[in-house]
């Protein structure tokens, strides 16, 4: 429906309630005034006022620009007009209509008092629209600051999550700072050791080609130590603090157990006795992980086992519950060793040759949940224990 708006407007539609508009009405009310015989003025003085309560009216109601000064100039325009319109002797007559119980026998003065009285409820209600206008702008106003104060809490919860995000980012390099110090700080000591010891031999030529065979072995284990440390500080802080898992594709099973073995130092490569499947099996991994994942289960079996006792690894299908089986059998060195939850983050067991911080079985854990296995442990006699990883297939 087009809005009716007596007042100049604008093409967006805006009502312009400017002081000259108000003006310029005035003075047409005034010569008005003057050209109307005097009968009639009182019925153009309240036709007037409530045209311009009407226009004020509908334009609170349905421009909400509408509102402001605009808004008052409409109100005082009406005001001034109803003054200079509506004769003074109608108010007296007026009165004594209101004072004298009966009405004269002179009713010249009715339409007189009709106008005044439809003035008067015009002015009501002009003035009702103009609190009802009021009233409006107050309360967009508040709907204005409710709103920017909700974008203004919306920004400060970005900022606290993008801050939070930061501390996370922060954390995750100290930790891995931590987890390095820890896991490569003895092996390196040990590798310093040895290497200056078979530089004292070298160098007072008390040496022979097994002795030197024997130190380029622990040499090179503790390389491999190092190695391995590096790999589980590393990928251990990415499982910590991240959920996801990366590019999953078909991968050989007894490929990836050989890789996890060639992994091993190379005078303990000859401990383990593989079972490997033929054919090859193939399951969706991620082969880094996996890889990773058998190399702690092979370090584990070997690190808490008497010297030179076999490590037995074998993979198997597993038809219950379709998928893959890897299971590390080994003899204790201590039948103590494994006690307590193994499978936790920084938990060591005890053993002269176990260093570091203690993630490898839970980076094992952790991988194994990422691909929605299992991994366990169970005692076979008082000596004996097997580790089974299951991933399905």
């Amino acid at each position: 429906m087009k809005q009716i708006a007596l007042l100049p407007r604008k093409k967006s539609g805006e009502l312009i309630g400017d002081k000259g508009a108000t003006f310029a009405l005035m003075v047409f009310g005034v010569i008005g005034a003057y050209t109307v015989p005097a009968p009639y003025r009182s019925v153009l003085a309240c036709a007037m006022s409530g045209l311009i309560a009407f226009m004020s009216i509908q334009a609170v109601l349905r421009n909400r620009r509408w509102r402001g000064y605009r808004g008052l100039y409409a109100m005082l325009t009406a005001s001034i007009i109803a003054t200079i319109f509506f004769p003074a002797k109608a108010v007296i007559k007026l009165f004594n209509i209101l004072t004298i119980s009966a009405l004269p026998a002179d009713n010249s003065a009715t339409g007189d008092a009709v106008a005044l009285v439809g003035m008067i409820a015009s002015s009501v209600v002009v003035q009702a629209g103009f609190l009802g206008m009021l009233t409006a702008q107050q309360s967009r106003a508040r709907q204005l600051a409710a709103r920017r104060l909700a974008r203004a809490s919306e920004h400060m919860l970005g900022a606290r999550l993008h801050a939070k995000q930061i501390q996370k980012l922060a954390d995750q390099r100290l930790n891995l700072l931590n987890l390095l110090t820890h896991e490569v700080r003895q092996p390196l000591h040990n590798a310093q050791a040895g290497l200056q010891s078979f530089l004292t031999e070298l160098e007072h030529g008390e040496y022979s080609p097994e002795r030197l065979s024997s130190a380029a072995r622990r040499t090179q284990g503790v390389l491999d130590g190092i190695t391995l440390s590096l790999s589980n500080a590393i990928t251990g802080t990415r499982l910590i603090e991240d959920d996801s898992i990366g590019q999953l594709r078909q991968t050989g099973m007894a490929e990836t157990a050989a890789m996890a073995q060639l992994d091993c130092p190379p005078y303990w490569q000859q401990r383990i006795h593989m079972t490997l499947p033929s054919p090859e099996m193939f399951i969706d991994v991620e082969p880094v992980l996996l890889r990773l994942a058998l190399r702690n289960l092979l370090d584990n079996a070997l690190k808490y086992s008497p010297a030179d006792a076999p490590v037995t690894f074998e993979i198997l299908e597993e038809g219950t519950e379709l998928g893959v089986l890897f299971r590390v059998t080994n003899d204790l060195a201590d039948d103590h060793s494994l006690d307590g939850d193994i499978f936790g983050r920084d938990q060591r067991g005890s053993s002269t040759y176990a260093e570091g911080q203690g993630l490898g079985l839970y980076i094992v854990k952790r991988v194994a949940q990422l691909h929605d296995g299992s991994v366990n442990m169970r005692r076979v006699g008082a000596s004996q224990v097997v580790f089974e990883l299951f991933l399905p297939g």
